[in-house]
C-alpha cells in the first residue's frame, strides 16, 4: 500500500505489517506544486505495482520520482527526469522495463537501473495511467486530454483508439491481450479491441470511474468509483 503521507508498507495478506518504506521526505522538497485546489507540499505515493516476478515493487510519487525496492526494503534504483508528479507506473511483465506517466503529459520508459529508454509524447493533458501489454510490446496510457493511446515499443508508432469528452482515469489489458478496458470521469467503462473498435460501454455507476482491472481469469472486471462503489462485470457487461 501506498499513501499520501509518503510511506509504502507491505503486508501478508492476513494483515499483519511486514516491511515499511519511506518514499520521500518533507524536509527534502523546498517547493510545492500549486493548483487552485490545494497549497502544499506534495509527496504522496500515487501508485505501488509489483514486478512480475514478484522480487520488486515500484513506487511513483508526487515527488516526481520513481523507486524500485526489494521486498527486504533494500532501494534498488531512484529514477528521475520528469517535470511534474508520477500518476502511475507499469512493470514490463518481463520485470526489465519500467513505464512511468506524469502530469507533465509524457510517458517514459526506462530500464529497471534507471536508465532511459524512450520518451512518448503526444498526450496534451497529463497522464494518469499507463500499462504494459501481456506480451511486453506495447503499452497503453489514459490522460485527462480525453484520449486513450496505444504505443508500439519497436517503432514508438502511436494509435489512438478513441477520444471522449472526459478524463479517462484508467486503462486495463484483459489478461489474453485482446481487450482493453477505460475508466472514465462520465461515470462509464469501455471496452475496445485492439483496433481501437468500441466493443461495449457499461454503465451503472454514478460518479467518476477511477480504476478498472481485469480478474486473472480473464472473465471479469472489477471497477472503483468516486460514488463509494466497487462493481464486478462479466465480460458481456
Amino acid at each position: 500500500s501506498g499513501s499520501w503521507d509518503n510511506i509504502i508498507k507491505l503486508w501478508d495478506k492476513d494483515g499483519k505489517l511486514l516491511k515499511t518504506f519511506q518514499h520521500s521526505y518533507p524536509e527534502n522538497k523546498t517547493e510545492s506544486y500549486i493548483n487552485s485546489d490545494e497549497v502544499r507540499v506534495f509527496q504522496g505515493v500515487l501508485d505501488i505495482v509489483f514486478s512480475s516476478d514478484g522480487k520488486m515493487l515500484a513506487s511513483a510519487s508526487e515527488d516526481g520520482t520513481i523507486k524500485i525496492w526489494q521486498l527486504d526494503g533494500k532501494l534498488i534504483s531512484t529514477i528521475s527526469g520528469h517535470k511534474n508528479k508520477i500518476r502511475s507506473v507499469s512493470f514490463r511483465p518481463d520485470s526489465q522495463m519500467i513505464a512511468s506517466a506524469s502530469s507533465d503529459n509524457t510517458i517514459k520508459v526506462w530500464k529497471k537501473n534507471g536508465e532511459l529508454v524512450s520518451i512518448l509524447t503526444g498526450h496534451t493533458g497529463a497522464v494518469n495511467k499507463v500499462k504494459f501489454s501481456p506480451d511486453g510490446q506495447m503499452i497503453i496510457s489514459a490522460s485527462n486530454d480525453g484520449t486513450i493511446r496505444y504505443w508500439s515499443l519497436s517503432s514508438n508508432s502511436i494509435f489512438t483508439l478513441g477520444a471522449d469528452n472526459a478524463k479517462i482515469n484508467s486503462v486495463s489489458f484483459s489478461p489474453d491481450n485482446q481487450v482493453i478496458a477505460s475508466a472514465s470521469t462520465d461515470h462509464t467503462i469501455k471496452l475496445w479491441n485492439r483496433n481501437g473498435t468500441l466493443l461495449d460501454t457499461l454503465i451503472g455507476h454514478s460518479d467518476s470511474v477511477n480504476e478498472v482491472v481485469f480478474s486473472p481469469d480473464n472473465q471479469k472486471i472489477a471497477s472503483a468509483s468516486t460514488d463509494n462503489t466497487i462493481k464486478l462485470w462479466n465480460r458481456n457487461g
